[in-house]
């Protein structure tokens, strides 16, 4: 690892700058919440109530389908379970699921049932594929009244979730 040439001193004193610099970041960051915000962020609001969070979404931190990837890792069929999901400042993603009794209608988040529709049933509710607000809708290229963006819709499902 070190040649004969260099000291291990040199490497002792680069170890004991970098603890120092550790252990100051780290007195700044418990006194001063600001310093602790620049440093390590906040948590950011993905989803809500079943619909996702757009604001959020638009800083682009993670697309689509990275979250809808994390969401099937943690057993969520679709946006109507979840109550709440963060993309924590460590970059994990959590998600807090709503009770079973309380499971909402919600955008499909797996690939095969991620579809846009082409024919409509009466009497069924979709999900716009741009921010997962769910209607019945009359037409396949309506506009949602939510984002007023897409004109994509998938069939929302309203499965519960499976212990």
């Amino acid at each position: 690892m070190f040649t004969e040439d260099l000291p291990l001193i040199q490497a002792v004193l680069i170890m004991s700058l970098v603890l120092f610099l550790y252990r100051l970041f780290t007195w700044f960051s418990t006194k001063h919440k600001l310093f602790e915000l620049l440093l390590e962020g906040k948590p950011t609001y993905i989803v809500e109530n079943g619909m996702l969070i757009m604001e959020d979404v638009k800083k682009g931190k993670m697309s689509h389908d990275e979250f809808f990837a994390e969401m099937r890792q943690q057993g969520v069929r679709h946006l109507g379970q979840v109550e709440v999901g963060l993309l924590e400042t460590d970059g994990e993603f959590s998600v807090l699921l709503f009770p079973h009794e309380d499971t909402q209608y919600g955008l499909p988040i797996f690939p095969k049932e991620f579809q846009a529709t082409k024919t409509l049933k009466d009497g069924q509710l979709y999900a716009c594929m741009h921010c997962g607000y769910v209607e019945c809708i009359s037409a396949p290229n309506e506009e949602c009244n939510r984002c007023h963006h897409s004109r994509r819709w998938a069939k929302a499902l309203n499965n519960k979730i499976v212990n």
